[in-house]
């Protein structure tokens, strides 16, 4: 097991790291529920928005909507749809809030929110 601050190895019985102090608690099923926080049109500000997050220490995950699998020089087309939001960005449900602040205060308008979609 690993510690989810700092990444320092833990055994099962430990309840709080030895290295950082982080708390360790049994995660609830809530929290490893991952949920679509939203939107953006291109590779660079998705890539942006990972890394960002990742320095709030806020996992999350990019999925391509538009067939780019790396940096192979595919052409960013759509397959699945006509939209221009070609990639997706997924986040532990219990920190939908704080990444939603964080993307609306780095991005703007560089991104939308799976929320106004509804």
């Amino acid at each position: 097991m690993l510690c989810p601050k700092c990444r320092a190895e833990l055994s099962e019985d430990d309840t709080t790291c030895n290295v950082c102090g982080f708390k360790i608690g049994k995660v609830t099923e809530t929290e490893q529920a991952w949920v679509l926080l939203g939107y953006i049109s291109d590779k660079i500000t998705a890539d942006f928005a990972n890394e960002t997050l990742m320095s709030f220490e806020i996992p999350s995950v990019l999925m391509s909507k538009s067939g780019f699998f790396g940096n192979a020089g595919l052409a960013l087309t759509s397959f699945f749809s006509n939209s221009d939001q070609l990639f997706e960005i997924s986040v532990p449900a219990h920190l939908v809030e704080e990444a939603t602040e964080i993307l609306n205060n780095t991005l703007g308008s560089g991104w939308r929110s799976a929320k106004e979609e509804k």
